[in-house]
């Protein structure tokens, strides 16, 4: 359901903004597919350490996904776009953690939001689009 709402949403708006933005918003949409089949992977399997996970298939996916997001050079119009989903990115490493990953998730929201609110100046008045990317970018999790 998430994947159906909350990241279709965000990924409408990339698309809709178009060029760059549309490339970072898909490929932070494959990240987060990939990082739900590894949470399937996890009603059928033991548990693995995080070095087993990254070195999976599944983990090598999601690495290889992540490296494509941060190689997409955004120009200087989106910058603090780029800027904002290579802060956050981090966070989907939460699955390898064997405690509670809710500071994990947290800092890396927080650190995105300092690029979320440039994006919301720099557009105000200009593209009412951006402001919604960055809504919709903090709905995600």
């Amino acid at each position: 359901a998430f994947l159906a709402t909350e990241v279709a949403a965000f990924l409408a708006t990339s698309k809709d903004i178009g060029g760059k933005v549309g490339e970072l918003g898909a490929g932070l949409g494959g990240v987060l597919a990939q990082v739900r089949s590894i949470l399937a992977l996890a009603l059928v399997c033991k548990k693995p350490k995080p070095a087993e996970l990254f070195g999976s298939p599944a983990g090598k996916q999601l690495q290889k996904l992540m490296k494509a997001v941060g190689a997409i050079n955004p120009g200087l119009d989106f910058n603090n776009h780029s800027k904002a989903i290579m802060e956050a990115l981090p966070a989907c490493n939460w699955i390898a953690v064997d405690s509670m990953p809710h500071s994990l998730v947290e800092g890396q929201k927080d650190a995105s939001s300092f690029w979320l609110n440039k994006i919301r100046v720099a557009f105000k008045g200009k593209d009412d689009r951006h402001a919604k990317w960055c809504g919709d970018f903090e709905k995600l999790p």
